[in-house]
Protein backbone atom coordinates (compact mmCIF):
# COMPACT_ATOMS: atom_id res chain seq x y z
CA UNK A 1 0.00 0.00 0.00
CA UNK A 2 1.52 3.35 -1.14
CA UNK A 3 1.21 6.13 1.70
CA UNK A 4 0.76 9.32 0.97
CA UNK A 5 3.09 12.21 0.43
CA UNK A 6 3.12 15.91 0.45
CA UNK A 7 2.66 16.39 -3.36
CA UNK A 8 -0.61 14.16 -3.02
CA UNK A 9 -1.74 16.41 -0.42
CA UNK A 10 -1.06 19.73 -2.60
CA UNK A 11 -3.14 18.14 -5.58
CA UNK A 12 -6.08 17.24 -3.56
CA UNK A 13 -6.03 20.89 -1.57
CA UNK A 14 -5.64 22.26 -5.11
CA UNK A 15 -9.13 20.35 -6.13
CA UNK A 16 -10.77 21.26 -3.38
CA UNK A 17 -9.99 24.74 -3.39
CA UNK A 18 -11.20 24.78 -7.59
CA UNK A 19 -14.18 23.23 -6.50
CA UNK A 20 -15.63 25.31 -3.68
CA UNK A 21 -14.08 28.63 -5.90
CA UNK A 22 -16.28 27.01 -8.91
CA UNK A 23 -19.31 26.85 -6.37
CA UNK A 24 -18.68 29.98 -4.91
CA UNK A 25 -19.36 31.66 -8.70
CA UNK A 26 -22.01 29.48 -9.37
CA UNK A 27 -24.19 30.74 -6.14
CA UNK A 28 -23.14 34.31 -6.09
CA UNK A 29 -22.25 35.45 -9.08
CA UNK A 30 -18.96 36.54 -9.80
CA UNK A 31 -16.76 37.49 -7.44
CA UNK A 32 -15.75 41.30 -7.21
CA UNK A 33 -12.94 42.02 -5.24
CA UNK A 34 -12.38 45.28 -5.88
CA UNK A 35 -16.12 46.27 -6.21
CA UNK A 36 -17.69 49.85 -7.91
CA UNK A 37 -18.55 52.47 -5.75
CA UNK A 38 -21.09 55.28 -7.32
CA UNK A 39 -22.31 58.31 -5.37
CA UNK A 40 -26.18 58.31 -5.60
CA UNK A 41 -28.66 60.89 -4.37
CA UNK A 42 -30.90 59.46 -2.60
CA UNK A 43 -34.99 61.30 -2.27
CA UNK A 44 -36.03 60.26 1.05
CA UNK A 45 -39.49 60.74 3.08
CA UNK A 46 -40.23 61.27 6.85
CA UNK A 47 -44.04 61.16 6.64
CA UNK A 48 -46.27 62.75 9.69
CA UNK A 49 -44.24 64.42 11.82
CA UNK A 50 -44.55 67.63 13.89
CA UNK A 51 -42.48 70.89 12.89
CA UNK A 52 -40.28 71.30 15.78
CA UNK A 53 -38.60 68.01 15.01
CA UNK A 54 -38.50 68.45 10.67
CA UNK A 55 -37.72 71.54 11.14
CA UNK A 56 -34.19 70.56 13.00
CA UNK A 57 -33.20 68.68 9.90
CA UNK A 58 -30.61 71.11 7.30
CA UNK A 59 -28.50 70.71 4.43
CA UNK A 60 -25.05 69.14 6.00
CA UNK A 61 -23.51 66.15 6.85
CA UNK A 62 -25.63 63.56 8.48
CA UNK A 63 -25.66 59.68 9.83
CA UNK A 64 -27.17 56.75 8.24
CA UNK A 65 -27.35 54.41 11.05
CA UNK A 66 -27.73 54.28 14.45
CA UNK A 67 -24.25 53.53 15.48
CA UNK A 68 -22.80 56.91 13.65
CA UNK A 69 -20.89 54.90 11.18
CA UNK A 70 -22.13 55.43 7.61
CA UNK A 71 -22.49 59.26 6.44
CA UNK A 72 -24.42 60.82 3.97
CA UNK A 73 -24.91 64.53 2.81
CA UNK A 74 -28.42 66.42 3.20
CA UNK A 75 -28.30 68.86 0.29
CA UNK A 76 -32.18 69.85 0.41
CA UNK A 77 -35.29 70.19 2.60
CA UNK A 78 -38.54 70.33 1.82
CA UNK A 79 -41.72 70.27 4.04
CA UNK A 80 -45.39 70.12 3.22
CA UNK A 81 -48.83 69.49 4.85
CA UNK A 82 -49.86 65.59 5.71
CA UNK A 83 -52.17 64.97 3.16
CA UNK A 84 -54.81 62.35 3.71
CA UNK A 85 -58.10 60.92 1.52
CA UNK A 86 -61.06 61.20 2.50
CA UNK A 87 -64.59 60.10 0.63
CA UNK A 88 -66.68 63.05 0.08
CA UNK A 89 -70.61 62.03 -0.30
CA UNK A 90 -71.81 64.67 -2.06
CA UNK A 91 -68.65 64.52 -5.06
CA UNK A 92 -69.15 60.78 -4.39
CA UNK A 93 -65.32 60.80 -4.49
CA UNK A 94 -62.33 60.44 -2.76
CA UNK A 95 -60.09 63.76 -2.30
CA UNK A 96 -56.80 64.52 -1.06
CA UNK A 97 -57.30 67.07 2.22
CA UNK A 98 -54.66 68.58 4.63
CA UNK A 99 -54.40 66.43 8.03
CA UNK A 100 -56.26 68.03 11.20
CA UNK A 101 -53.44 67.13 13.42
CA UNK A 102 -51.14 69.78 11.92
CA UNK A 103 -48.81 67.19 10.39
CA UNK A 104 -45.78 67.76 7.99
CA UNK A 105 -43.68 65.29 5.64
CA UNK A 106 -40.06 66.30 4.95
CA UNK A 107 -38.58 65.06 1.78
CA UNK A 108 -34.74 65.39 1.91
CA UNK A 109 -32.03 64.85 -0.85
CA UNK A 110 -29.04 62.87 0.65
CA UNK A 111 -26.17 62.36 -1.10
CA UNK A 112 -23.96 59.02 -0.29
CA UNK A 113 -21.44 57.02 -1.63
CA UNK A 114 -22.61 53.77 -2.14
CA UNK A 115 -21.19 50.06 -3.25
CA UNK A 116 -23.22 48.74 -6.51
CA UNK A 117 -23.74 44.77 -5.94
CA UNK A 118 -25.65 43.52 -9.18
CA UNK A 119 -29.00 44.51 -8.56
CA UNK A 120 -29.16 47.24 -5.65
CA UNK A 121 -26.80 49.18 -4.01
CA UNK A 122 -25.43 49.46 0.19
CA UNK A 123 -24.26 51.56 2.61
CA UNK A 124 -22.19 48.85 4.33
CA UNK A 125 -24.19 46.78 5.69
CA UNK A 126 -27.50 48.75 4.38
CA UNK A 127 -29.11 48.00 1.38
CA UNK A 128 -30.62 50.83 -0.07
CA UNK A 129 -33.78 50.19 -2.14
CA UNK A 130 -36.77 52.03 -3.35
CA UNK A 131 -39.56 51.78 -0.16
CA UNK A 132 -36.79 50.36 1.98
CA UNK A 133 -36.42 52.29 5.38
CA UNK A 134 -33.21 54.54 6.22
CA UNK A 135 -32.19 55.75 9.59
CA UNK A 136 -31.31 59.30 9.60
CA UNK A 137 -29.79 60.85 12.52
CA UNK A 138 -27.82 64.24 13.37
CA UNK A 139 -26.90 65.52 17.03
CA UNK A 140 -30.54 67.42 17.19
CA UNK A 141 -32.73 65.17 15.82
CA UNK A 142 -32.90 61.23 14.53
CA UNK A 143 -35.59 59.84 12.41
CA UNK A 144 -37.00 56.49 10.55
CA UNK A 145 -37.11 57.99 6.70
CA UNK A 146 -38.12 55.85 3.20
CA UNK A 147 -36.66 56.21 0.28
CA UNK A 148 -38.70 57.11 -2.98
CA UNK A 149 -35.77 57.72 -5.64
CA UNK A 150 -32.21 56.96 -6.60
CA UNK A 151 -30.37 58.71 -8.88
CA UNK A 152 -27.06 57.13 -9.98
CA UNK A 153 -24.68 61.14 -10.20
CA UNK A 154 -21.57 59.58 -10.92
CA UNK A 155 -20.83 56.26 -12.36
CA UNK A 156 -17.12 55.55 -10.46
CA UNK A 157 -16.00 57.53 -7.36
CA UNK A 158 -12.05 56.57 -6.69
Amino acid sequence: MKKFNILDFLIIAVIIFFILLSVAILNHGSLNIKPKTVQLELLVEIAANDTFILDEIKPGEVFLSVDNVYKGIITNVDLEVTQIRVFDKTLKAYKMVDSISGKYNAYITILVDAIEIEDHFTIGDISLKVGSPLFIKAKEYNSKAHILEMEVLSDEIK
